[in-house]
């Protein structure tokens, strides 16, 4: 088969999603089916038996039209287009599988719309809530509600990582269950690493994004004054300056 994928970030670039879909891009190779990758990225990356396309970021709207064209390439020639990026990158790649007629899966990492909020500064909700209270159809969000509706109400499946997330989905955006699918993510069973002398350390490693709600772990850990503790925050991302603010503020480093 002919696959298509399309993520928002890819190795070298830091973070799950990243992770995520080398490894997958890699075992499909390895099961005997063409792999093309087409992603966004500020870094080079690494050669791979499989074809990988990067297009440079810029800015929002010049990232989606560069990236309809790397994929234009690309989607004519696919059995199939699965999206890891269902609304930065999925956006513009259903539109193009519409236009081409090639079916396009959708894997939900997360929520565009709630992850803006999150980034709004406003007060810290979770998911669940966020949809209980209505928020998604906020005049301030409910465009990127409707995007997300329409993408995967087009989509030919979507796979969730959590049961309560398909539900939440299911629920909020008309979705037949039928057209849903639930993998967890993976959990490695071999070769963990072990720790062999703890250390009064606190590690958070990741993107650095508003949804990850750090700057409350920075002030709580602050609040707490724990002797001999530390608190350790490795990554990159969009919130890193202010992250950076607020642990000078609190007086961390």
């Amino acid at each position: 088969m002919r696959i298509l994928m399309t993520t928002g970030v890819f190795p070298p670039e830091a973070g799950g999603p990243a992770t995520y879909a080398e490894m997958l891009a890699k075992k499909l190779h390895e099961a005997g089916h063409t792999v093309s990758v087409v992603t966004l990225t500020d870094r080079a990356v690494t050669r791979y038996p499989f074809r990988v396309v990067a297009v440079r970021r810029r800015n929002k709207f010049l990232n989606r039209i560069k990236l309809l064209f790397a994929a234009a390439i690309h989607v004519w020639h696919a059995d199939v287009v699965y999206t890891l990026d269902w609304f930065a990158v999925g956006l513009p790649i259903s539109m193009l599988a519409k236009i081409s007629r090639t079916p396009y899966i959708v894997r939900i990492g997360g929520d565009y719309a709630w992850e803006r909020y999150m980034e709004s500064a406003g007060e810290p909700l979770t998911l669940h809530d966020f949809y209980a209270k209505g928020m998604h159809v906020d005049a301030r969000y409910r465009a990127y509600s409707g995007f997300i509706a329409a993408i995967l109400r087009q989509a030919a499946h979507i796979i969730f990582n959590s049961e309560r997330e398909r539900d939440l989905y299911v629920e909020h955006y008309e979705l037949p269950l039928s057209n849903t699918t639930v993998i967890y993510n993976p959990v490695p069973r071999e070769d963990l690493p072990v720790r062999a002398t703890p250390t009064k350390e606190f590690v958070y490693w990741g993107r650095l994004v508003g949804f990850k709600n750090l700057p409350s772990l920075i002030r709580g850990f602050a609040k707490a004054r724990l002797p001999g503790y530390r608190l350790a925050l490795i990554g990159d991302g969009p919130q890193k300056a202010a992250l950076e603010a607020i642990a000078r503020e609190e007086r961390l480093g």
